[in-house]
């Protein structure tokens, strides 16, 4: 079952032949994307900025590996960013 309440069957065959993601097998941390679209005329430094500091701010994000910022893509009405950083647990996804 998801966090959405749905639940997941997976056919045997898929544990024979496939490969299994098992999230808090030998180490419960995980990743976070988080994408953000700002305003076309933005000071694109000064939001990265802003958001490696919230993530920074987080008492749930992970010094090490230590947050990331990437501007992404230029979209049809926003410049794309994305905040990449790990949590130390599912749990605070």
């Amino acid at each position: 079952r998801n966090w959405d309440g749905k639940e997941l069957l997976v056919p045997n065959k898929e544990f024979i032949t496939g490969s299994l993601l098992n999230w808090s097998m030998s180490d419960p941390a995980t990743r976070i994307m988080l994408s953000v679209g700002i305003a076309y005329g933005s000071d694109v430094r000064q939001a990265m900025r802003l958001l490696e500091e919230s993530a920074r701010e987080d008492a749930s994000v992970l010094d090490e590996p230590a947050p990331l910022v990437i501007f992404e893509t230029f979209g049809d009405s926003a410049l794309g960013l994305i905040l990449r950083c790990f949590v130390e647990s599912v749990d605070v996804r």
